[in-house]
């Protein structure tokens, strides 16, 4: 297949909007619910296919109504769902989310399924690829038998993780896939550190915005085909900073200094090019390749160490954030099957989450790539560098 296959979970969710966050023993009236398919690896699939790509989903699914109605949806979405494995003793799972329109924040009550697929099982779907391999690869970590089988069947295809906490499967694909996309949530976890201020903005020597590439300005052209991206060569087991102790964890006092350490611990982990999501702070991210003494900008006047940047949001009133990370992750991929470069595959995921946490729902949120090529052209990405600015000479 020319295009994506997604790995990982798949839920219904049913999404419903409230004024405020509910009080126990109450009774409350809302004019409007969203259902729709959900999990991170079927929303990111979704993107993919309404954007046009070749796209197929692998995961599990129940023998249920709810079943029934995701993998509907998913084919509304031009989804291939022959990767699915439907089995009778399995509940789909389902999530009921309460979202609170005043501020964006949403609270979600799963019902696991519990079913996974095995490699043998994943080994059979695979079939289905074999005359047309996929050229990309989407895990969420939630099928890490199947995912890793994948990294083995289909070596060439570019791999992204989507690492929204630290369990068995994020840990163990974290460090072998090409672009680990972490949530604060994972970072910390890996870290072991439950709080440290990365909200918190910086009052002194914040650095001016700098373009963490050499490459041309971003290009929000229509999607062109890409070439084959080689995956690393290093491919270990997460190490030992994912088992510290949140006493073992040194402090700090700034967000820069924090983004920093978690970026620092991630990368000495074995993970190559770690990009972290922050909400509406952006993402924070080390560049694939970028060694310390590095120029980003041959003319510019900043010699940076390497210690990481930060992308600022893309601003915007959030109404539901359910599913934004979903959605960043989605267009993260679409960039790269299209040719972009890692920092524009940034700035297009950027924009796509921000468009949709302006609405509601998951899969229903997603922005349809016209709105978010219109976006870009009036955007303008900051990249600030997540250390203190030099002159070109290296001094202070």
């Amino acid at each position: 297949m020319k295009g994506a296959l997604c790995i990982g979970h798949l839920a219904y969710d049913i999404v419903l909007p409230l004024d405020r966050f509910p009080t126990e023993n109450m009774k409350y009236q809302i004019d409007r619910c969203l259902e729709s398919s959900g999990g991170p690896a079927a929303n990111a699939a979704s993107l993919l296919a309404l954007w046009g790509n070749e796209t197929a989903f692998m995961g599990t699914a129940g023998k249920d109504t709810y079943g029934e109605r995701a993998l509907l949806d998913l084919q509304n979405a031009g989804v291939d769902i022959r990767g699915v494995c439907r089995k009778e003793h399995l509940s789909t799972p389902l999530s009921i989310i309460l979202v609170n329109t005043r501020t964006g924040s949403r609270t979600i009550i799963n019902r696991k399924g519990g079913g996974s697929i095995s490699t043998e099982e994943a080994m059979n779907l695979f079939a289905f690829f074999e005359r047309n391999p996929p050229d990309l690869l989407l895990f969420d970590g939630h099928e890490p038998d199947a995912s890793l089988a994948a990294l083995e069947k289909f070596p060439h295809a570019i791999s992204i993780l989507d690492a929204g906490s630290l369990r068995k499967g994020t840990e163990l694909l974290a460090p072998r896939v090409d672009y680990c996309i972490a949530s604060e949530r994972f970072a910390r976890e890996v870290a072991g550190i439950s709080q440290i201020p990365l909200s918190t903005p910086e009052s002194t020597s914040t650095p001016s915005p700098v373009s963490a590439s050499t490459d041309a300005p971003i290009d929000i052209s229509s999607p062109v085909p890409h070439s084959v991206h080689p995956p690393i060569s290093t491919r270990s087991p997460l190490s030992e900073p994912s088992h510290l102790e949140p006493s073992q964890a040194p402090s700090v006092s700034t967000s820069s200094d924090s983004c920093r350490l978690l970026l620092n611990v991630l990368k000495a982990g074995g993970i190559q090019s770690p990009v972290i999501t922050l909400g509406e702070q952006g993402c924070c991210f080390l560049m694939p390749g970028f060694i310390e003494g590095d120029f980003i900008e041959p003319e510019a006047s900043y010699h940076l160490e390497a210690s990481g940047f930060l992308l600022s949001a893309y601003p915007a009133k959030a109404l539901d954030t359910t599913g934004a990370g979903d959605i960043f992750h989605g267009a993260f991929a679409a960039a790269l099957l299209w040719g972009k470069s890692f920092r524009e595959a940034l700035c297009l995921a950027t924009v796509a989450a921000g468009l949709s946490v302006t609405r509601l729902g998951g899969r229903p949120s997603i922005p349809s790539w016209e709105e978010v090529r219109q976006a870009m052209e009036g955007w303008v990405p900051e990249f600030q560098p997540l250390t203190k600015t030099l002159n070109s000479t290296g001094k202070s």
